[in-house]
């Protein structure tokens, strides 16, 4: 398999909002553009309930890599998980609320 273009790491360690939603608009851009891309999910460890959901949807949507914290670690630790197991040669990090609109980062 080839690599990414494209690496989206999104840690869970706070809030997060609809997960279906959130993927089905964050890969709607870059399917649009024909671009290759991997959504990184890291999913700190008292986050139960998101970790089922991302398993559902990893099988809906292949792009999905999910990391699975044991314990409680933060936002830093999980986005070093992210970069290191990143792929792409172009790496963003977004949170898992729309703090920011999906459909601008292809622009980018």
């Amino acid at each position: 398999m080839n690599n990414p273009n494209v690496s989206i790491i999104i840690p869970i360690v706070e809030r997060y909002d609809d997960l279906w939603q959130l993927c089905v608009e964050f890969t709607e851009p870059f399917r649009k553009r024909d671009l290759s891309f991997e959504l990184i999910f890291v999913v700190d460890g008292k986050y139960i309930i998101p970790f089922a959901e991302l398993k559902e949807l990893k099988q809906k949507c292949h792009e999905i890599r999910i990391i699975k914290f044991k314990e409680n670690y933060g936002e830093g630790v999980a986005l070093m998980a992210g970069f290191q197991y990143a792929r792409g040669d172009i790496i963003f990090t977004l949170s898992a609320y729309f703090q920011v609109v999906p459909a601008i980062i292809p622009a980018m």
